[in-house]
């Protein structure tokens, strides 16, 4: 039981709320055999044993809280705070708004009607020339 312990990380698909109760199971087991962990490991345990999604919930806590007051049940958000949140995936960014091209201004040649990406152009063509030549 102790190496289960040590070696206790998440599993695929586990919940927050799976993590918790499977590592609460561990440490009861290990207390009836007379093996008792602080407080202050057993949420360090708890925290490194979390997948990297919730990594920013574990440096909230860390730098918000003292972790050697924290108990393990005060790990836990408030049901639905976190818990049903899933993690950001390319599909779930903000749409932006579509700009219409007949008013869009080319930052290339400041034509109209056009992008930059689409711009006929080098780049910088229409820019003022940096070197001078020399008399």
């Amino acid at each position: 039981m102790i190496s289960q312990y040590e070696s206790f990380i998440h599993q695929k698909d586990e919940t927050l709320s799976q993590i918790h109760q499977r590592l609460n199971c561990l440490l009861i087991d290990l207390k009836t055999i007379g093996t008792i962990y602080p407080n202050s490991e057993v949420v360090t345990k708890f925290m490194e044993a979390l997948p990297e999604h919730w990594e920013i919930y574990t440096s909230c806590l860390t730098m918000s809280k003292d972790i050697k007051t924290l108990t393990l049940r005060e790990l836990l958000p408030k049901k639905g705070d976190f818990q049903r949140r899933k993690p950001l995936t390319i599909t779930d960014k903000p749409k932006t708004e579509s700009v219409d091209k007949a008013t869009a201004t080319c930052y290339n040649c400041q034509g109209k009607g056009h992008f930059a990406n689409d711009c006929r152009y080098k780049k910088n063509q229409f820019a003022p020339s940096s070197t001078k030549s020399s008399s």
